[in-house]
């Protein structure tokens, strides 16, 4: 259209010019002007050959584009219906792209084996290799959209199948809360196109045989563990069940039957064992709380820890879990040595002020006792052995405290008191606990009678020293 355009122009200012000249010059130079036009319209016309011979040299690279790109959607397709075949049949799909592409070969867009853009394409123009390649696209697509209908029911039965695996897998004891999590975050991705169904269960199955992975090692550390308490013979067998599983973890059938069959031996080979430990760890967890919850000087967080342990301990019932039991044991010993360095450390510091007065030993005193108990503790020992060192110490440490924490209470409070006491023993000589009104009673008094000489402490009872009188002076005979 532009080429009919231009021609149009030219004749227009050809004519314009001629007749111009026409008039202005006459005949002859519009003689002149002609046989210019003349030879410039061979030169131009030999210009447009060379220019338009450039120009078909692109198109024929966008005709070879465009049929490349054809036989690598052809080929993408393919791609995609040959992975699709690992949940569900694809003869027919097959066939229709094996159709389309002797059809683009018996079109000469290619060589006889689809290898290559056949030097026939030069025949055909662009505007008929791209009607073609929309129709191969279109096809091409109503292919996918039509294996993804049917694809679609078969992802959601190889998700349930799964699934049911994997509940086998929790059922039998496995640990693998963390990854079902994961796995069912993928499942409820969407998936609407043929390509992102395969993609979500390639993704699907390489979790899966993850999930395999940790029950399989799950199942060699048990292996392990278990061979401590257990028959060798039987040990070996079971090890030579987990190197078959790790060899066959392809066949997701055989793996789980296999893993869920280990692991039920494994616990009952182990479970008087586990009994045992697991009835050990909650004795002793449970003796070190009754002393933390007896005493209200004991911060909270202490208590709410052990507390913690024992409900985490209580909870474990599978024999499986034995080196989670021998996990909470450590961790048990190691929480019980932090809260006695604790309360021990309390203890250190209170005492640190109370011998600022000397004359508080009359009435208070340490344990000596203390230092030697908590020296005693030894994490690498037993549990049986230290739950028992540990729970002398605590108990003398705890009591310590409250004795501690008692006077400190009667050493601030002591000002306020006294003048109470004076006061009432002008009242009455004898004073008992009720009738002061405080707590640490009896120790306030005790603590007045070391600070007034004319009081005593006795049978727990305040009373004033009676006062001895002077003696009397004989009178002397008067001399006869």
């Amino acid at each position: 259209m532009n080429e009919y355009l231009v021609a149009v122009l030219a004749v227009l200012i050809s004519l314009g010019i001629g007749f111009a000249l026409l008039i202005n010059f006459g005949v002859s130079g519009v003689t002149y002007f002609v046989l210019a036009v003349f030879i410039l319209t061979i030169f131009g016309s030999i210009l447009y050959t060379w220019w338009k011979t450039k120009t078909d040299k692109p198109i024929e690279r966008l005709k070879t584009e465009i049929l490349v790109r054809i036989k690598k959607d052809h080929a993408d397709t393919l791609r995609l219906m040959l992975k699709a075949e690992e949940l569900m049949n694809m003869d027919s799909i097959l066939k229709d792209l094996e159709l389309i592409k002797n059809n683009l070969i018996a079109l000469e867009f290619y060589d006889e084996d689809f290898a290559r853009v056949s030097k026939s394409v030069e025949k055909y123009t662009l505007t008929f290799i791209e009607q073609e390649s929309r129709k191969t696209e279109q096809r091409l697509r109503s292919l996918e959209a039509l294996a993804a209908g049917s694809y679609k029911p078969k992802l959601g039965r190889y998700i349930r199948e799964l699934e049911l695996k994997i509940d086998k897998l929790n059922s039998a004891g496995y640990q693998i809360g963390k990854k079902v999590l994961e796995f069912r975050v993928i499942t409820n991705q969407p998936a609407k196109s043929l390509r992102e169904m395969i993609e979500k269960k390639s993704r699907l199955s390489t979790h899966f045989i993850s999930i395999l992975d940790d029950c399989i090692e799950e199942a060699a550390r048990l292996s392990t563990s278990s061979a401590r308490y257990s028959d060798t013979s039987d040990i070996k067998h079971i090890e030579q069940t987990i190197l078959d599983i790790r060899n066959k973890k392809d066949d997701f059938d055989y793996a789980i039957f296999q893993l869920v069959n280990v692991r039920n031996k494994l616990k009952d080979m182990i479970s008087d064992v586990f009994n045992i430990k697991h009835a050990t760890l909650l004795s002793s967890i449970k003796c070190v709380l009754d002393i933390l919850e007896k005493d209200n000087h004991v911060d909270a967080q202490y208590r709410e820890s052990v507390m913690g342990l024992f409900k985490k301990v209580a909870s474990i019932k599978d024999p499986g879990l034995i080196d989670v039991i021998g996990d909470m044991e450590t961790q048990f010993k190691n929480t019980t040595v932090h809260i006695i360095a604790q309360l021990n450390s309390r203890v250190t510091a209170l005492e640190r002020d109370i011998n600022l007065d000397e004359s508080y030993k009359k009435i208070w005193s340490p344990d000596e006792k203390i230092p030697s108990l908590v020296k005693n503790i030894d994490v690498t020992e037993d549990l049986e052995a230290f739950s028992r060192n540990a729970v002398n110490a605590l108990k003398r440490i705890v009591a310590q405290l409250e004795k501690d924490m008692a006077f400190i209470k009667i050493i601030e409070n002591y000002d306020k008191v006294e003048p109470i006491i004076t006061s009432k023993l002008k009242e009455k000589a004898t004073l008992s606990g009720s009738d002061l009104n405080v707590k640490y009673a009896d120790k306030f008094m005790l603590l007045y009678s070391l600070k007034h000489v004319d009081a005593e402490f006795k049978d727990n009872e305040l009373r004033l020293k009676k006062r001895k009188k002077p003696k009397k002076q004989k009178k002397q005979k008067k001399a006869k």
